[in-house]
């Protein structure tokens, strides 16, 4: 969960941003390569079973043997990394209120995401609203979720676990943003303890106001091209003209995009 990695790495006291970051940086690597190992021990001692799904991996129904009992050609191994647009959004916040425009010092910020904003109504609004968020199209949020994703992705993906598997790292919270969030404290995005983490690669709900466009633009600079797992739900209301979807659909690959699926259903079918 990386909103609750970058709560325990955030150094008491910090003179620039860019220590802020790479202290961030350096709990989410040593937390993969820790998870990594774990893993390949945990399985080795007792490995899960996942009989019928092995009916469907190349290898497992030649051998006779499960997926994660080397049956498979290739072993597979899966990081999920939840809650990026969480960190970003919290480290831009970081960024503009203490370093940039001075509103608040660093340790009195820390203090009052530790006391869950208590008292502190109006600081939080602004962290909400006067930083830059993830999701639409800002060039220094976009900077930020560039340089994190390939980060986090790159390091799973240099990691060689000793039983040689497979990588495939994803910023993904499959269904579990709701109770990763239930367990996590405050963040310096103005989010309270408790409430959810962002989902996927979706930025905070909410907080992408400049459009459907800026938001794809955010999106493509998530190093797309290096996990083939994650994504963004997107739901429109209302009928879209086919040359406009065309056009969105065309514009996402156009700016490094991998995968497009959609489904089109009317209020009689969902009822």
């Amino acid at each position: 969960v990386l909103p609750q990695l970058m709560l325990e790495a955030l150094p008491p006291r910090a003179d620039s941003f860019e220590e802020v970051v790479a202290a961030v940086e350096e709990a989410i690597a040593a937390d993969t390569a820790r998870q990594c190992r774990g893993w390949t021990e945990r399985t080795r001692e007792q490995p899960p079973a996942y009989h019928f799904e092995s009916l469907f991996v190349s290898g497992c129904r030649q051998r006779l043997r499960d997926v994660t009992d080397d049956g498979p050609e290739y072993n597979t191994l899966y990081f999920l990394f939840g809650g990026l647009a969480t960190v970003v959004d919290s480290l831009c916040a970081i960024d503009y209120l203490v370093f940039r425009e001075m509103r608040i010092g660093y340790a009195a910020l820390l203090e009052a995401v530790r006391g869950n904003f208590a008292g502190q109504e109006e600081l939080r609004q602004q962290l909400l609203h006067r930083p830059p968020k993830y999701g639409n199209g800002d060039p220094a949020a976009d900077a930020l979720t560039a340089r994190l994703s390939r980060f986090i992705l790159d390091g799973a993906r240099t990691l060689t676990p000793e039983d040689g598997y497979l990588k495939f790292p994803a910023i993904y919270t499959l269904y579990n943003q709701v109770s990763w969030g239930a367990q996590l404290g405050a963040t310096p995005d103005g989010r309270r303890a408790g409430e959810p983490i962002s989902e996927n690669k979706a930025p905070v709900r909410g907080m992408d106001t400049h459009g459907l466009t800026a938001l794809l633009r955010s999106l493509s600079v998530s190093a797309q091209d290096r996990s083939p797992m994650g994504g963004l739900n997107l739901t429109f209301g209302g009928a879209m003209p086919p040359e406009d979807f065309i056009a969105m659909m065309d514009g996402f690959f156009a700016l490094g995009g991998r995968h497009f699926g959609y489904t089109q259903v009317t209020r009689r079918q969902l009822e």
